[in-house]
């Protein structure tokens, strides 16, 4: 991802920047993808001796400077609404308010958010929901209800960030394909188990 979204050479790249080579859209997509890469390091330290998801805020304000334009912001966004509204998820108080405080609530007098170019994904605000998880693994209390709702912001967490990759995988499949996009994410029956453990293993080449 660092040839595509940095533009020095630099020893932690697999070869020499095309940044600068790139169109804006381009840059978008491999630095979304960046920051995820870097999410996955979450408290361990990488590139330059910073945390995971310090690195991954960097690269989350860093696409703001591209050409957003071709992200499927309004797709993500719908698609959290969406789970946070299934049977498993709808009653539990830390994933609802979650959605709350990071604006994930439908709006009734907005159009459709996959319609909606105006839209924008956070995605730090994912980055901050898997840091929860991690802290609260670290911190498990002992109280049955607790845990319960801890289990479920969990798995909430592992399929927003499983919806997110996959979304931003088939959009720009789509795209690159010559494809219209209009709903990169048609279900949402499917179950995602994407790892939400402190991996240090991880790097962006």
């Amino acid at each position: 991802m660092t040839p595509l979204s940095w533009p020095d050479d630099i020893s932690f790249a697999a070869g020499p920047s095309v940044y600068d080579q790139m169109p804006s859209n381009v840059r978008a997509f491999a630095t979304y993808a960046h920051c995820l890469v870097h999410r996955r390091e979450a408290f361990n330290n990488g590139e330059f001796g910073m945390m995971g998801f310090a690195n991954a805020n960097y690269w989350s304000s860093a696409v703001q400077r591209c050409d957003t334009s071709e992200l499927p912001h309004a797709q993500w966004r719908a698609q959290v609404i969406a789970l946070a509204k299934k049977a498993d998820f709808a009653n539990a108080p830390s994933i609802q308010n979650w959605c709350q405080s990071h604006g994930f609530v439908s709006d009734a007098s907005s159009s459709s958010p996959s319609n909606d170019s105006n839209t924008y994904f956070e995605s730090r605000a994912v980055h901050e929901l898997c840091a929860t998880v991690l802290r609260a693994e670290q911190e498990q209390p002992s109280g049955s209800e607790q845990k319960s709702d801890h289990a479920q912001l969990k798995e909430f967490a592992e399929q927003v960030v499983a919806s997110e990759i996959r979304i931003l995988l088939q959009t720009a499949l789509m795209k690159h394909a010559g494809i219209p996009v209009t709903n990169a994410e048609s279900s949402t029956h499917h179950e995602h188990h994407v790892s939400t453990t402190n991996d240090d293993d991880d790097d962006d080449r």
